[in-house]
């Protein structure tokens, strides 16, 4: 007899076909919009299905607005983490001691 954790170990969830779909214009529009407008949105005339991929694809517009964002920050640290280098490389050639913080 299986256990339930073994089961749970062969279990495979396929990827969700949904986030491959192209992302309506209106939930571009709707994610970038101040919360305060979620009233002028009649959700309630969607069908649950339609809601459940809107809900992923959402899911995804953030994901990525977030990955974006972690890019630009991880690559504004590594220029300034060269530059620190270079300058402490200069302050070296030219004699200055320098200490770390």
């Amino acid at each position: 007899m299986k256990t339930t954790r073994e089961s749970a170990k062969k279990a495979i969830v396929p990827a969700n076909p949904l986030l491959k779909q192209q992302i309506p214009s209106f939930l571009r529009v709707y994610s970038q919009a101040s919360s305060s407008n979620d009233i002028l949105l009649q959700w309630h005339l969607f069908s649950l299905s339609e809601l459940e991929s809107y809900d992923a694809m959402m899911k995804k517009l953030y994901k990525d607005e977030n990955l974006i964002r972690v890019q630009i920050y991880e690559n504004y640290r590594a220029l300034l983490s060269s530059t620190l280098v270079s300058k402490i490389s200069d302050d070296d050639d030219n004699g200055i001691t320098t200490t770390a913080l």
